[in-house]
């Protein structure tokens, strides 16, 4: 379970194989109905700025942004 603010690392991705070891910031309050976490605030270039990864393609990372 993640919370709002959390940091995570991307360990795989079923909707974007070029996001695999960034890492970003959860951004829903709650916990997604459908299962998809949105994760943003992801660095680099050309990378979008946020994505939806599945609980079980995230790291946490142990800080908080």
């Amino acid at each position: 379970m993640f919370e709002a603010g959390e940091e995570v690392e991307i360990v795989s991705c079923e909707a974007d194989s070029r996001m695999v070891g960034k890492v970003g910031v959860i951004l829903d309050e709650a916990p997604p109905f459908n299962g998809v976490w949105t994760v943003w605030k992801i660095p680099g270039f050309l990378t979008p700025n946020k994505i939806g990864c599945y609980a079980r393609e995230l790291s946490k990372t142990g800080n908080r942004r």
